[in-house]
């Protein structure tokens, strides 16, 4: 697989279809409008089935918008992306398939799986780093969530959002002196945050 493609390739050649797909991107991130994005994505795949960033999104535009009506469309369209997958650069690919068997499937072995050959392929990424770390928090494993999370803040100790899943993984172990350290940190780059960040305390959780 060729991580130089054109937009064209990994998109549509379709302008029509890009274009439908970009307004429901828009849309969906600064209007909140799941009914007229899932539209926009409707038309795109219409306009061009092997689409398949048009047919991840409208999946996705789907399952955040709990509109039952949109899902055996919504299904119906993560198998077409995975269908054609090919068409996509590596990194892109892996993301999309996590997806298809973390939520598509319910398979998070399959998932973790997929992750784990993400890392392998490209292990200066931080993107599957920061998706195995998740997966880990989200079922309770904190010591290899903690030390995923670790790899990541050596990798790069801007990347801000590590400290605050870090105070959340030692908060849930009741280490509250590291629990603080990482959210102090955090605090400091994102004051706004400070509130809904909270500094770690007993009793929380």
């Amino acid at each position: 697989q060729n991580e130089n493609l054109s937009i064209a390739d990994i998109t549509t050649e379709s302008l029509d279809a890009y274009k439908d797909y970009i307004n429901g991107i828009v849309i969906l991130l600064y209007q909140n409008d799941y009914n007229i994005s899932f539209k926009l994505f409707q038309s795109a795949t219409k306009d061009d089935p092997t689409f398949v960033l048009g047919n991840y999104s409208l999946f996705w535009c789907s399952l955040i918008s709990n509109n039952e009506e949109y899902q055996k469309e919504s299904d119906n369209a993560m198998t077409k992306a995975i269908n054609h997958i090919y068409k996509l650069p590596p990194r892109l690919s892996y993301a999309v398939k996590v997806i298809y068997y973390l939520i598509h499937k319910g398979d998070e072995d399959k998932a973790q799986k997929v992750v784990k050959m993400w890392i392998k392929q490209f292990p200066e990424s931080l993107a599957p780093l920061n998706r195995l770390a998740r997966l880990y928090q989200r079922n309770n494993r904190r010591s290899e969530a903690i030390n995923t999370y670790e790899k990541i803040k050596q990798k790069d100790p801007d990347y801000i959002n590590t400290y605050y899943a870090l105070q959340e993984c030692y908060l849930a172990q009741e280490d509250y002196e590291n629990a603080l350290k990482n959210a102090e940190i955090y605090m400091k780059h994102c004051p706004t945050d400070a509130a809904g960040a909270g500094a770690p305390r007993r009793g929380r959780r």
